[in-house]
């Protein structure tokens, strides 16, 4: 049983559990396994409902940007987890350019881009985004050195991973 509105067949991995004993089954390997091999997924709670059911609280990732790589694109969740590759710009998200550019076949979507420049960016636009400001892109020039470029034109919010997050925030609002 699935809760929350999501579709059975969307998810990637289910029928490697039909037939398995509900008694033997290890949720912490089948949680790590449907996380594993469904990367829009930010969290699984498998819950054992004796007899013969396991019900399954999902919660997805929140796509916040797409990260400029060589040949191509990811979208990235507010954790820096890779929900999707793409050969193109999702228009719905800004797009982050970063220093270093990386390669498109190099990660794979459930991945983690664990650079502290590009988590902090992905931090900062959801706080501008409550602000209610549109973030066209995000760029990141050198370590530390953070502009997200707004929709409004020519207005920049300049900000660094070097100095502290909250004081940060703060000053935007």
């Amino acid at each position: 049983k699935v809760e929350g509105n999501y579709d059975k067949t969307l998810i990637s991995g289910l029928t490697s559990f039909r037939g398995v004993n509900i008694f033997s089954l290890d949720t912490i390997k089948a949680t790590n396994f449907l996380l594993r091999t469904n990367p829009w997924l930010k969290k699984v709670t498998l819950i054992k409902d004796y007899p013969h059911t396991i019900d399954m609280i999902l919660e997805k990732n929140q796509p916040v940007a797409d990260l400029k790589v060589a040949n191509g694109f990811y979208l990235l969740s507010s954790e820096g987890v890779i929900i999707a590759k793409s050969k193109r710009h999702n228009n719905k998200y800004p797009v982050i350019n970063y220093f270093q550019q990386f390669d498109y076949f190099s990660s794979q979507a459930g991945d983690k881009i664990d650079y502290k420049d590009i988590l902090f960016s992905l931090n900062f636009v959801s706080v501008v985004d409550n602000l209610g400001y549109e973030i066209n892109s995000i760029d990141i020039s050198s370590r530390g050195m953070i502009a997200l470029n707004l929709a409004e034109e020519g207005r920049k919010i300049i900000f660094s991973s070097e100095i502290n997050e909250e004081e940060q925030s703060y000053k935007i609002k």
